[in-house]
């Protein structure tokens, strides 16, 4: 190997290097955005919320049944906001559980909350992200909204 082909191949090296240190170094910034939702005072019992950011993405997260929701992986800058609920499981969905005894385990809990959540009706604007009136700045790393829905 003569003394062209290592140079070739430092100088090859080298900017692969840089390139991907480039494209590493360049991604854009991303936040978490998290909060509660309530509606009618009361926190909302599951469903998704969706963020239309303005860079085009679309992100989302789910809605627990306190109403706590956690978004990640949100790019910076403004995003619109959608928030649906979920349509409840049917009954027969919900299949009761027959365990056997436990012999010197763990004592099963008193009295298990029931399957069915608080059955929640939205109105359908907050569906749509251009009717919704709900708007997100995403300016920092953790960005905390709590949303307060009216009927």
């Amino acid at each position: 190997m003569g003394s062209k082909d290592v140079t070739r191949i430092g100088v090859s090296s080298a900017m692969l290097s840089w390139i991907w240190v480039a494209a590493v170094g360049c991604q854009a910034p991303v936040a978490t955005v998290k909060g509660q939702v309530r509606f009618g005072g009361q926190p909302l019992p599951g469903g998704s919320i969706i963020l239309y950011c303005a860079d085009g993405q679309i992100v989302r997260g789910l809605i627990d049944q306190e109403g706590r929701y956690q978004v990640d992986n949100v790019p910076f800058g403004s995003a619109r906001v959608a928030i649906q609920v979920h349509r409840p499981q049917p009954e027969g969905l919900y299949l009761p559980q027959k365990l056997p005894p436990v012999i010197d385990g763990p004592v099963a809990p008193g009295s298990l909350p029931p399957n069915q959540p608080r059955l929640v009706f939205l109105p359908p604007r907050y569906s749509y992200p251009e009717e919704s009136g709900l708007s997100v700045l995403v300016d920092q790393k953790i960005v905390i909204c709590d949303w307060n829905l009216s009927p």
